[in-house]
Order: C-alpha cells, then structure tokens, then sequence
C-alpha cells in the first residue's frame, strides 16, 4: 500500500508561522473548525495531504486569504 505524499514542509512551516502570528495554536484551530485536533496536526505536518478544500477551510479559521497558501499546494500537485 502507498503512503500519500507529505504536503510540503513550505505549506506547513507558512501555514504554522502564521498561526503563531495570530496566537493560534492547533487545539484552538481544531475547535475552530469543528474537527479533533490530530485532524489538524496530520496536516500541519504533513503525513496527511491537505487538499484545496481543506486549506481554505484552515485559512478562514485562522482570518487570512488561503491564497496566501495555494501556490504552496500547487507545488505539491506538481511534484506528485
């Protein structure tokens, strides 16, 4: 069986900084979206895909424009 691709650490690392900039931290954005918060942390470190779908979900919890993030999950779709 083939393990998905790890979304790339750029996606995760830009995606974390800006949790920090905001003061968020994993539980509080897992609660924000409803979800448990390993859903949050496969995806923060990339043992899960994050999917557009997802991504834009995750921005808006945080506040920000997920196209500050899209290219980083383009990059991804390239490489896979």
């Amino acid at each position: 069986m083939n393990k998905p691709k790890p979304s790339p650490p750029r996606f995760a690392a830009d995606f974390r900084a800006e949790m920090a900039r905001r003061q968020i931290s994993g539980s509080e954005l897992a609660r924000r979206l409803g979800v448990h918060h390993w859903w949050v942390s496969k995806r923060l470190t990339g043992h899960i895909p994050t999917r557009v779908e997802d991504l834009e979900r995750m921005a808006e919890a945080v506040g920000v424009p997920p196209q500050m993030f899209v290219m980083d999950l383009r990059e991804t779709a390239d490489v896979a």
